[in-house]
């Protein structure tokens, strides 16, 4: 399960969310090159998320991917907006449905998770990875 809107609606914010939406996307603006340096390695495994300010399924999945990697070492996590990280999406090969959650390896893709899941497929998905 996903989210799905029409490509005009994709950049829509609330009008009272406007101001603190602008700050969060000027951080993530200045904070992009460092995000993808860390996703070079250091012998962890790499966590790609993206998500979208505007899908009401990513900020559940926000909350329990929080939940589920607090539990878990040996992952450096990088996260990507939809709408601002156009290049990671095309990389990528992101669909319309998010979130979606990529497992690296190194450059090797080991996981894929699109749409919300729950906190036991998020458990039976990763199995043994980084326990």
């Amino acid at each position: 399960m996903g989210s799905r809107l029409p490509a005009d609606r994709r950049r829509t914010a609330w009008p009272h969310e406007s101001a603190r939406l602008a700050l969060a996307l000027d951080h993530r603006r200045r904070d992009r090159s460092a995000r993808r340096r860390l996703a070079c390695g250091g012998g962890k495994l790499t966590v790609l998320r993206f998500t979208a300010v505007w899908c009401p399924s990513c900020l559940i999945m926000k909350s329990r991917w929080r939940v589920f990697f607090k539990e878990r070492a040996g992952f450096t996590m990088v996260d990507y907006d939809y709408d601002d990280d156009a290049d990671a999406v095309k990389t990528y090969g992101i669909g319309d449905v998010l979130p979606v959650m990529i497992v690296l390896d190194g450059t090797k893709e080991i996981l894929r998770l699109v749409g919300e899941k729950t906190m036991k497929e998020l458990d039976r998905f990763f199995g043994g990875i980084g326990t």
